[in-house]
C-alpha cells in the first residue's frame, strides 16, 4: 500500500529530507505508482487493509495515520508537539481522506469517522 501526498511549495527543507528518505526506503512501487517530483510515498507491508473487526481497523488506521504523518515529514522520531502540527495538517488529512478512499473498507471508515475523520 503506497500513500502518496503532493507537497506544496512551502514545505520546510528539514520536511522534505525527512519525505524524500521515506520515499527512498519505500522502493517497492508499481510503474504507474512512482512518485513525482513533488510526491511523496511510503509503501507499508503487512498491513490488513481489510480488518475482521472494529479493534483491528483502529490498529490498522493507527498504521496508516503513522505513515502519513512521516510523509507529511513527522517520521517516528518527530517530537510529540511536530507530530501533532502535522496531525492537523492538510497534508496529514488529505492523505489519510485518499488512502481510506483507495482502501473503501467499511471497518476502517467506521474507525476514522469514530475519530473525527
Amino acid at each position: 500500500m503506497t500513500f502518496r501526498y503532493r507537497t506544496p511549495l512551502t514545505l520546510a527543507p528539514a520536511a522534505a529530507l525527512a519525505a524524500a528518505l521515506c520515499v527512498a526506503l519505500a522502493t517497492p512501487a508499481a510503474a504507474q505508482d512512482k512518485p513525482d517530483a513533488q510526491t511523496h510515498a511510503i509503501t507499508l507491508h503487512g498491513v490488513n487493509t481489510h480488518p475482521a473487526t472494529i479493534r483491528a481497523a483502529r490498529k490498522t488506521l493507527a498504521r496508516i495515520g503513522d505513515a502519513a504523518l512521516a510523509v507529511c515529514g513527522a517520521p517516528d522520531s518527530s517530537l510529540h508537539d511536530v507530530k501533532m502540527a502535522v496531525r492537523a495538517s492538510t497534508c496529514w488529512h488529505e492523505s489519510m481522506i485518499k488512502t481510506l478512499a483507495r482502501i473503501n473498507d467499511p471497518l476502517l471508515n467506521r474507525a476514522a469517522a469514530d475519530q473525527g475523520l
